[in-house]
């Protein structure tokens, strides 16, 4: 009888560290949060211009409970809404545990005239403490056009989407532990990337375009 009030106190415990976001922004819309678990802690920050975003956080006991297993889990997606107006998104994960911090941070801005051929989506998951005591945090960023169209490189702000990702981590002394990461990199001549969206003669072919960065550690 005992295991079983002590079982479903941690349920109740557990339940409570749920937290759950989801934000429709037809103008600037931004959340930002700290939370701590343990010896992990997570900030994180969001802000968009005609987007939707949706997430949870979970705190959970110690390293885990039963079929979940970490202190700390997180994730989120976003995509433009159907609004003929500028989408603009940007965000940062700060995620501090085994005596080292790692800081993402990612941007987007889409013209609204290549909103009806381009499908545009991100997000991120954050995992923290799981059974080995590690941690592991990824965003990305996708971008697909519809059939018969096709993405290319351009320097121009319009008709345009840009788009870019940084990583960097330090040690509990503020010791930086890598030369920050840029996505997609300096060959860009920035640390980001302009695409437009031009009609293709053949009208099955599409393009895609997969941003991606993360840390375990």
């Amino acid at each position: 009888m005992r295991y079983l009030e002590e079982k479903s106190c941690r349920i109740a415990l557990a339940l409570i560290g749920v937290y759950l976001l989801a934000l429709t922004g037809d103008a600037t819309v931004s959340m930002s949060g700290d939370f701590h678990n343990s010896d992990y802690e997570l900030s994180l920050s969001e802000s968009m211009d005609n987007a939707n975003f949706a997430g949870s956080i979970e705190l959970l006991p110690y390293s885990g409970f039963d079929d979940l297993p970490y202190s700390i889990f997180a994730t989120g997606s976003g995509d433009p809404n159907g609004r003929q107006a500028t989408t603009e998104h940007s965000s940062q994960l700060a995620a501090s545990g085994n005596g080292k911090t790692v800081v993402a941070d990612s941007m987007l801005q889409e013209d609204p005239n290549i909103k009806a051929v381009l499908d545009i989506n991100w997000g991120h998951q954050v995992i923290m403490g799981d059974l080995n005591q590690e941690n592991s945090l990824y965003q990305f960023t996708n971008l697909k056009s519809h059939p018969g169209y096709l993405t290319f490189p351009t320097s121009s702000t319009l008709d345009s989407v840009t788009t870019g990702m940084t990583l960097q981590a330090v040690d509990d002394s503020g010791q930086p532990l890598f030369d920050k990461i840029y996505v997609p990199g300096p060959e860009f001549g920035e640390p980001r990337i302009t695409l437009s969206v031009m009609k293709s003669e053949y009208k099955n072919v599409f393009m895609e375009t997969k941003l991606k960065v993360g840390a375990k550690w």
